[in-house]
C-alpha cells in the first residue's frame, strides 16, 4: 500500500515536471537578464554563479526592483495596519463585538509587525519574483516552540518547485525539489529516519554530501474525517528521500500553509505571465544594442590600423600606446601618403543611443512604471484632472491588485488569524480548556462574544477583512466617488426640497465612506454607542424643552397675575 502510494506521488511528480518543462528556457533567460543569475540543468538556482559577463544593460533589473517596491507599498503600505478585521454585515453591531475586534487587530498587528516574523522581507522577495517569474508564494509557518512570535513568513520561489491547481483555480499542490547536506538532513529529520546510505555518510564524516528531498504539499484525498491525527488532516505534508524513496516525515495541516500568486494568467494555464516575460524581446534587443555600441566605441577609441606591406615599420611591431615612438623606413615613399593610418569602420552612434532610450521606455512600461510612478513634471493640471488621471492609472492595475488580494494577501491573513486563534491569542470560549489553561497561568482571559461563537460553531463567516491600502482604494474609487457625488447633490438640492434628505441613510453612508476611503474603523462608533449618545441627546433636549415650557408657563402666570392686580387696582 505504501509502495503504491509512493509510486503515485512520483508519477504525479513526473507529470508536473513535464508541465513546467516548456517554461525552463524562458526562466533561464529571465534569471540571467533580470536577476543576473545562472541556472543549472536541474532548474535549481546556483547562488554562486553570476551572469555579469554576458549582461550589457540592467534596465530590466532596475525596472523590476522599482515595480516590486512600489507595488508592495501600494498593497501593504503600513505593515499589518494595512488591514483591519471586523464584524460581518449580518453580525450585531454591539459594543462588545467592536471591543473584541479591536483587541483582535492589536494582537494580529503585534505578531505580524514583529521583525522576527519576517513578513516585510518575505513580501519584498515575493514581489520581485512576481515581476520576474510571475509565480511565487508566501509560506505562513507555524512556530509551535515560540509563543512570542508563533508565525514566520517566508517567500517561496517557483524555482525548483512544481504546482497544480485545484477545482477553484487556486494552487493546492506544491512539489518542492530540495537539495540539502547530510548534516542538515540529520538536523531536520533525525538520524534514525534517514536511509542507511545517508546514515553511512554521516557516520563516515561525509556530512557535506548532498541528499535530494522531495517535499509534497497536497490535499489528502483519502482520510478519516472522524479522526484528529496529523495523518487525517485535509492537507498532507510529506518529505521523501528521492534516491531511496523513503518517507522521512509525514504530517498534516488544517489548511494550505503556502499561498501561490500569479501576476497574471491566461485561462487554461497554471503558471503565470510576468512583465519580464512580455518584455523579454525588448530586453534581449537592448542588451544586443548595448553590446554593439560597446564594441563600436572600443573601435573608435582604439581603431584597427592599416599599414603597407612592403616597408619596415617599427621593426615588425607597432606600439599604439600613448606617447609611443615607432621608427619607420620610408625609402621610396616620401609622397605615398601615411605609412600607417586607422581604418574607420564605425559610423555615427547617436541613432543607436536614441534607439536605446526608446527600448528603455518600452521596458519600463512593460513593468508598469508609467502607471506606478508619475513622471509628469511639465503639464499643469487642475485637481479634478489630476484625480481623474490617478484614477485611470490605478484602474489599469486593478486586476493585478485583485489577484494578489485573492490568491495571497487574504489567505495569508486568514491563516495567521487561525494560528493565533488556536493558540488562544485572540480570545477564548467560556468553559473551554484554553480558558482553564490561561487561568492556571494567572492570565485574565479575553472572551469571544457569544454572537461570534455561535457563528463559528455553525461554520459561518464571523469576521471580514477591510483593507486600508492605496491599492484597495484604487479598486473602490468609483464607488466612493459615486457615494460622495450623491451626498453632495442631496445637500445642494435640500434647500429647495428638504424632504430629499429623507432618501439617504447617513449612518450607513458615513460607515461606507470610511471603509472605502481607508479610514481606521475604530474611528466609527458602534451602533450601541451611537444609540446611547442619541438617547442622551434626546433626553437632554427633552429636559431643555420642559424647562423652556415651565419658564413660559411661569412667565404666563406672572403676566396673568400682573393683569389681575392691575384690574383690581382699576376697579378700586
Amino acid at each position: 500500500m505504501a509502495s503504491s502510494r509512493i509510486n503515485n506521488i512520483f508519477q504525479r511528480f513526473k507529470v508536473l515536471k513535464n508541465n513546467k518543462r516548456s517554461l525552463i528556457s524562458l526562466f533561464k533567460l529571465i534569471s540571467e537578464y533580470v536577476y543576473n543569475r545562472k541556472y543549472d540543468g536541474q532548474d535549481i538556482p546556483n547562488a554562486g554563479i553570476f551572469a555579469d559577463e554576458d549582461i550589457y544593460d540592467n534596465t530590466a533589473q532596475r525596472a523590476n526592483g522599482i515595480m516590486a517596491n512600489v507595488m508592495v507599498n501600494n498593497i501593504w503600505p503600513n505593515g499589518p495596519r494595512t488591514f483591519s478585521l471586523g464584524r460581518t454585515w449580518d453580525t450585531p453591531d454591539t459594543e462588545e463585538v467592536k471591543t473584541y475586534f479591536s483587541y483582535v487587530n492589536q494582537q494580529m498587528y503585534s505578531v505580524m509587525d514583529n521583525t522576527k516574523a519576517g513578513l516585510q522581507t518575505a513580501l519584498d522577495e515575493y514581489m520581485l519574483d512576481q515581476g520576474a517569474f510571475a509565480t511565487s508564494g508566501i509560506y505562513v509557518k507555524e512556530k509551535e516552540d515560540d509563543r512570542a512570535v508563533p508565525v514566520r513568513y517566508e517567500a517561496w520561489s517557483i524555482k525548483g518547485r512544481y504546482i497544480d491547481e485545484g477545482p477553484d483555480g487556486n494552487i493546492d499542490t506544491i512539489f518542492s525539489e530540495i537539495s540539502m547536506s547530510v548534516r542538515n538532513a540529520v538536523k531536520v529529520y533525525g538520524y534514525e529516519n534517514l536511509s542507511a546510505r545517508v546514515r553511512k555518510d554521516f557516520d563516515n564524516g561525509d556530512i557535506e554530501n548532498k541528499v535530494k528531498i522531495l517535499h509534497v504539499i497536497e490535499p489528502r484525498l483519502e482520510r478519516d474525517k472522524s479522526k484528529k491525527g496529523v495523518k487525517d488532516m485535509p492537507i498532507a505534508s510529506i518529505h521523501i528521500e528521492v534516491d531511496t524513496r523513503k518517507i522521512l516525515k509525514e504530517s498534516g495541516m488544517e489548511e494550505m500553509p503556502v499561498f501561490i500568486g500569479r501576476f497574471s494568467k491566461v485561462p487554461g494555464e497554471i503558471y503565470g505571465r510576468s512583465p519580464a516575460m512580455v518584455a523579454m524581446a525588448d530586453i534581449l534587443e537592448i542588451n544586443a544594442v548595448r553590446e554593439a555600441i560597446s564594441i563600436a566605441t572600443e573601435k573608435q577609441l582604439d581603431p584597427p590600423m592599416a599599414v603597407y606591406d612592403d616597408g619596415a615599420l617599427g621593426a615588425g611591431a607597432i606600439d599604439t600606446s600613448a606617447g609611443a615612438i615607432n621608427v619607420f623606413s620610408v625609402t621610396g615613399r616620401l609622397n605615398a601618403g601615411k605609412p600607417i593610418e586607422p581604418l574607420y569602420t564605425v559610423g555615427e552612434l547617436q541613432s543607436s543611443y536614441t534607439h536605446i532610450d526608446t527600448l528603455k521606455e518600452t521596458i519600463n512600461n512593460h513593468f508598469y512604471l508609467d502607471r506606478l510612478l508619475d513622471f509628469n513634471n511639465e503639464t499643469r493640471m487642475t485637481l479634478g484632472e489630476a484625480q481623474l488621471r490617478n484614477a485611470l492609472r490605478g484602474q489599469s492595475l486593478g486586476a493585478f491588485y485583485a489577484r494578489q488580494e485573492n490568491e495571497v494577501i487574504t489567505p495569508m491573513i486568514e491563516r495567521t488569524f487561525n494560528i493565533l486563534l488556536k493558540l488562544g491569542r485572540l480570545g477564548v470560549i467560556q468553559g473551554s480548556k484554553e480558558e482553564v489553561e490561561q487561568l492556571k497561568r494567572g492570565m485574565q482571559p479575553v472572551y469571544i462574544p457569544e454572537e461570534l461563537v455561535q457563528r463559528m460553531m455553525n461554520g459561518e463567516d464571523f469576521y471580514e477583512i477591510t483593507y486600508l491600502s492605496p491599492a484597495k482604494r484604487t479598486m473602490q474609487s468609483e464607488e466612493l466617488r459615486g457615494i460622495i457625488e450623491t451626498a453632495n447633490f442631496a445637500v445642494q438640492v435640500a434647500p429647495a426640497s428638504p424632504e430629499i434628505i429623507d432618501n439617504i441613510d447617513f449612518d450607513k453612508l458615513i460607515a461606507r465612506v470610511a471603509k472605502l476611503s481607508g479610514a481606521p474603523m475604530e474611528l466609527i462608533k458602534d451602533s450601541d454607542t451611537v444609540k446611547k449618545i442619541r438617547e442622551a441627546r434626546a433626553k437632554q433636549q427633552e429636559e431643555i424643552a420642559k424647562m423652556e415650557q415651565a419658564r413660559q408657563q411661569s412667565e404666563i402666570g406672572r403676566n396673568v397675575a400682573q393683569m389681575n392686580a392691575m384690574q383690581k387696582q382699576e376697579a378700586a
